[in-house]
């Protein structure tokens, strides 16, 4: 049996996130207005991979490292590319490919945008660190 996860995107990430902050928390639950989760976590038997320093980090390291192709500037070439990719067992982003493509040269960005991510927090399944799909979009706008 294979052991992937399939994350559509970041957005829908960032949806579950806003659903378990919605979810009422009692002041003995809260450190510093962040409710403590944890509890909830430990009966999952599967985790999904994590960004070092979750989805708001990802988000800064993207917007850091980008780097937006001249030819693309110039012609005014906007869009958002699609980027699957492999978190392994280690933490090593591997079998990186565009499933959504906008143009050559953003795409080619977008590859080398996610291969020089740094190692990720492995998924888990029943306690043990397993390769997991992941899906970014990452969007080109000018």
């Amino acid at each position: 049996m294979k052991k992937y996860f399939i994350l559509s995107s970041i957005l829908s990430t960032l949806l579950i996130g806003d659903c378990l902050a919605a979810q009422t928390v009692d002041e003995s639950r809260a450190i510093g207005n962040l409710p403590v989760l944890a509890e909830v976590f430990q009966n999952k038997r599967e985790v999904a991979p994590e960004f070092p320093g979750g989805i708001n980090a990802l988000v800064k390291f993207i917007s850091n490292n980008l780097k937006y192709p001249t030819v693309c500037k110039e012609l005014k070439i906007q869009g958002k590319v699609m980027v699957k990719f492999t978190v392994k067992s280690d933490g090593s982003i591997g079998n990186v490919r565009v499933i959504k493509s906008v143009d050559t040269n953003l795409d080619k960005e977008a590859v080398r945008l996610v291969k020089s991510m740094p190692r990720w927090t492995p998924g888990t399944q029943d306690g043990k660190p397993v390769n997991v799909e992941f899906t970014l979009p990452i969007t080109f706008k000018l």
